[in-house]
Parts: C-alpha cells; sequence; structure tokens
C-alpha cells in the first residue's frame, strides 16, 4: 500500500481479511477508487485493473515458489509487469466491493504535473519494457496467456505511437521506441497466426479502452501493416 493512498472506508481491511481467511487464494482482486482533481472519481472494478496493485492480494509464498518478482529495468509503472506475469498465469477472485483509494498525488513520479500525453512520450519504453520482458517470462512458462502479451507487446506501443499523443514527441526519441517496437514484432509476430480473428478484436478493443480512460479518443492514424512495412524500411537502413 502506497503511502499517501488509503482503505476505502473503515469496513474494507476487515472485508478483505474475513475472505482472506475463509478461502486462503493464492490471489486476490478487488475494486478501488480513482481520486480525480476534478473531485468525479473513477471505480476501477477487478476486471480492469491489470496494470495496478491496488487492491490485490498476493500470497508471497506462491509468489517464491513460482519466481514472481519486480523487473528491475523498469523505473517507471513497474507494478504493471509485475501484475500483468501474475494475473496472467494465476487463477484467483475478483471482489465486487471497493477495497482501496488511490490518492490524487500531483507530485507523484507518476503524475509529477504533467499531462497524461507527457508522461506517455517520456517514459514509453519502460512501457514497451514490460510488456516485452512480461511476454518472454509467459512464454518460457508456455503460458496460455502469452498470445495476448505477446500481442500486447506489439500492439500497445503501435497503438500510442501512431496516435495524436506522439504527434509532438521528439524525432530522435520516438525513433528509438519505433526500434524497440520493431523487435517486439520481430520477437513475436509468429503469435499473430495463433490469434484468431475475434481475440484479435478483443484484444486490440481491451488496450484501446484502457488507454482511452486517460486519454481520450485515442487511435492509430496509422495501419498496422504500414506502420511494421515503414520501420522495417528504417531499421535496415541503418543497420
Amino acid at each position: 500500500m502506497d503511502c499517501d493512498d488509503e482503505f476505502y472506508d473503515d469496513t474494507s481491511f476487515a472485508k478483505m481479511l474475513a475472505f482472506l481467511k475463509e478461502r486462503n487464494p493464492n490471489l486476490a482482486v478487488g475494486c478501488f477508487e480513482e481520486e480525480m482533481p476534478d473531485s468525479k472519481n473513477i471505480i476501477h472494478k477487478p476486471n480492469e485493473t491489470s496494470q495496478f496493485l491496488h487492491a490485490k492480494y498476493f500470497k508471497r509464498q506462491y509468489l517464491i515458489d513460482n519466481n514472481y518478482r519486480f523487473n528491475e529495468r523498469i523505473r517507471v509503472a513497474e507494478d504493471s509487469y509485475f501484475t500483468t506475469i501474475v494475473l496472467s498465469d494465476t487463477p484467483g477472485f475478483l471482489l465486487n466491493y471497493v477495497l482501496y483509494k488511490w490518492k490524487y498525488n500531483r507530485k507523484s513520479l507518476v503524475r509529477n504535473n504533467e499531462s497524461t500525453e507527457d508522461f506517455y512520450r517520456k517514459t514509453l519504453m519502460d512501457g514497451i519494457h514490460s510488456v516485452y520482458d512480461a511476454a518472454c517470462f509467459l512464454e518460457k512458462k508456455k503460458s496460455s496467456n502469452t498470445n495476448k502479451i505477446a500481442f500486447n507487446a506489439m500492439f500497445y506501443p503501435y497503438i500510442l505511437l501512431t496516435s495524436y499523443v506522439f504527434e509532438k514527441c521528439e524525432i530522435k526519441k520516438k525513433k528509438e521506441y519505433e526500434k524497440e517496437t520493431y523487435l517486439s514484432y520481430l520477437k513475436f509476430k509468429n503469435y499473430l497466426d495463433k490469434i484468431s480473428l475475434q481475440e484479435y478484436d478483443n484484444y486490440f478493443s481491451s488496450i484501446i479502452n484502457s488507454l482511452s480512460r486517460s486519454m481520450p479518443g485515442i487511435k492509430p492514424l496509422e495501419s498496422f501493416d504500414d506502420f511494421i512495412l515503414r520501420l522495417s524500411k528504417d531499421y535496415f537502413d541503418n543497420k
């Protein structure tokens, strides 16, 4: 629990503790409230919170036994890697009540007086490494969810890099992001053949919906095929 956050109300901890004593799960995920600067707080449901640590319980011995660790090469939003590998590979319980309040702190590392767009433009490399490393981890474990995370490793940065968010990004930095994205594509492109059209649509919509919560109207302005073709030319021209 972050030092500037709090339980949702006086009953939250008691509810969670009673559940844990009764069921003894390896994983449990509840709802949490995100405090917003305009006071229009958002309630995040369990199936919408995969990238956050908030309102989650992990059994310590289970994490040790399965070698679930934080990724030391990721500086910003490091919880997204950890929660991705654990939630993708662990049966758990979804709790439909609010446990946690994520307090708004303008001076935090994530917010730091910047717009969401500025934050992504400065920290996307951590996001690329997070989802790439998560897909590699799950691939080694032969997880049934590797397809989805491998898809995310390619399409999460693609959607951001070809949207309005990166129109103002420094060209040199954007090229670095694009090169890393292309390397993700080379690593995981075989997974595209394993994904049905329905899964493709579901995975794509999931990324768009997640990003749209903080950046309404986000969408790619270039097709994925054209994006990869352009990156392949840049990559091989510069080798």
